[in-house]
């Protein structure tokens, strides 16, 4: 991965270290919120944040687009056309936040609140948090794009430097409030002000990381018809991606229960945020393809793919593997065990639903870099058009474990088609040879580690020691493989001169 112009290595590890540090914070935390709050109203804290998410779908995702041409045009340092992206972008997200939260502030009474299952003594206190999550979404949308805009020119390291702080102040400050005896609307409204402080340091960061940025006297319909255009058909992965994220949650809350959120959610966050380290560390590729495609070195980008893709695949199932080995366990140490003798299963399935998932990670960033989001736009609302069906009959009839086995089999089916069209059409380049050079090795290691340890778990004593000795005993495993077998000698000089700060 050979390209110190743009700083892979560097922007990558930032990413990684903005998602991280709230992770840990969250992980830790998680545990005494759900305590605190109950299974109510975390549920309900979590239908709200799924509502929220339902509502972005008016996100036209002009982000995408926006992140593609501002990559482009900060590359041939044109100043103008990046001035008009941004005045396009922020005044279209500011007229859809207003409206999106006019329309969620109001469909709270007429249709909300019936059709989710809330006990009644929880009633008062969700409509007022749903009232609350209309601002926040307004919010949270003109936050997202803001976000985008110093990981566009490659400045990950002011991104994900505001994201840790934040992220950790949120959850910290949470506890705080939960131990002051603050309910569930407080924890509410500390969000968007946090949401609004983010914001607010967002800009500043960027008037001063790009001192020529201000609202353009005037747009050029070029610049129109780009941006909507290449948004248009990324739009349809931002619909997927919304349908996929939160319908899960809302048919839990529709036709189970709002407890059971809880128990649905505490895995599947989890899950997410472990499995968020490889997105995080691929996020560069997206603004490098647009570069390097407009630029003509599609060779130079082919191999930066095949040895990123080795490196994400081994750390996508290496914390695959270990999800599934010790699911029981790692719940059980974190939430207890009669919190985990209900949720282990489910844990495994949506650990096996995210690994799936990654694998379309790169090949999408990658696919859309070169201009094709038409087609990772295709297969995502094929996606989330598959796990809407199947997610309702597994709820209605297997429960929570049918929820997230319905989850595993659209990431499976519509992954496994995605992989073969991507690399046969837009990004032309053999599936079988990346296999060959990025998956088989890691794929044989971790099946063959799993079955050991199957075989070897009957015959040991079931003590937390004993448990801790096999988790460190893996891992170890795993991390001598991937440092022998799987990291290129140039990632390990890259990493060893970056830690001990050679330029």
């Amino acid at each position: 991965m050979k390209n110190s112009s743009h700083g892979i290595l560097r922007n990558s590890i930032y990413s990684l270290i903005g998602w991280l540090l709230p992770v840990i914070v969250n992980f830790l935390t998680i545990p005494f919120i759900v305590k605190m709050l109950g299974d109510d109203s975390y549920g309900i804290l979590t239908l709200a944040t799924a509502v929220i998410g339902y509502f972005s779908l008016m996100d036209i995702n002009l982000t995408q687009g926006s992140m593609r041409y501002i990559a482009e045009y900060h590359a041939k340092e044109d100043n103008g056309k990046v001035n008009e992206v941004l005045s396009l972008s922020l005044l279209t997200y500011s007229v859809l936040g207003i409206l999106g939260a006019v329309i969620l502030y109001f469909s709270v009474d007429l249709f909300l609140m019936d059709m989710l299952k809330i006990p009644q003594k929880y009633q008062d206190i969700s409509r007022t948090v749903f009232h609350l999550s209309a601002l926040g979404f307004l919010i949270g949308l003109i936050h997202n794009y803001l976000f985008s805009i110093p990981k566009s020119i490659h400045r990950f390291d002011i991104a994900s430097r505001i994201e840790a702080g934040f992220g950790v102040a949120l959850m910290c400050i949470t506890v705080v409030l939960l131990y002051l005896g603050f309910d569930l609307l407080g924890v509410v409204v500390l969000r968007v002000v946090m949401l609004s402080l983010n914001c607010i340091i967002l800009l500043m960061a960027i008037k001063r990381t790009m001192p020529y940025a201000r609202f353009a006297s005037s747009i050029s319909m070029d610049t129109v018809r780009k941006l909507l255009t290449f948004s248009g058909y990324s739009f349809f992965s931002k619909i997927a991606a919304t349908i996929t994220a939160n319908t899960d949650r809302l048919v839990i809350g529709a036709v189970i229960s709002s407890a059971a959120v809880t128990f649905y959610t505490i895995p599947f966050v989890l899950v997410s945020r472990l499995m968020s380290v490889s997105y995080r560390l691929s996020l560069i590729m997206f603004p490098l393809a647009s570069e390097m495609g407009a630029t003509g070195k599609r060779q130079e980008l082919e191999k930066i793919y095949i040895v990123a893709s080795r490196h994400l695949f081994f750390l996508n199932i290496t914390i695959t593997t270990i999800l599934c080995l010790f699911s029981m366990q790692i719940l059980s140490i974190w939430m207890g065990a009669d919190f985990a003798q209900q949720t282990y299963i489910i844990l495994i399935l949506i650990s096996l639903a995210f690994f799936a998932d990654t694998l379309t990670n790169l090949p999408s960033l990658l696919n859309d870099g070169l201009t094709f989001p038409k087609v990772t736009g295709f297969f995502a609302f094929g996606r989330a058009i598959l796990g809407v069906i199947a997610l309702l009959i597994g709820a209605m009839f297997f429960g929570l474990i049918g929820v997230a086995a319905a989850y595993l089999i659209s990431s499976v089916v519509v992954g496994g088609i995605f992989l073969i069209y991507v690399h046969k059409k837009t990004i032309k380049m053999s599936l079988n040879l990346l296999i060959k050079e990025s998956y088989l090795k890691s794929f044989v290691f971790s099946l063959g580690v799993g079955i050991a340890v199957l075989m070897l778990k009957p015959l040991l004593p079931s003590s937390n020691t004993v448990i801790i000795t096999e988790l460190f005993i893996v891992t170890g495993l795993f991390a001598i493989f991937g440092y022998t077998q799987v990291l290129s000698r140039e990632l390990k000089l890259k990493v060893v001169g970056y830690i001990i700060g050679i330029k």
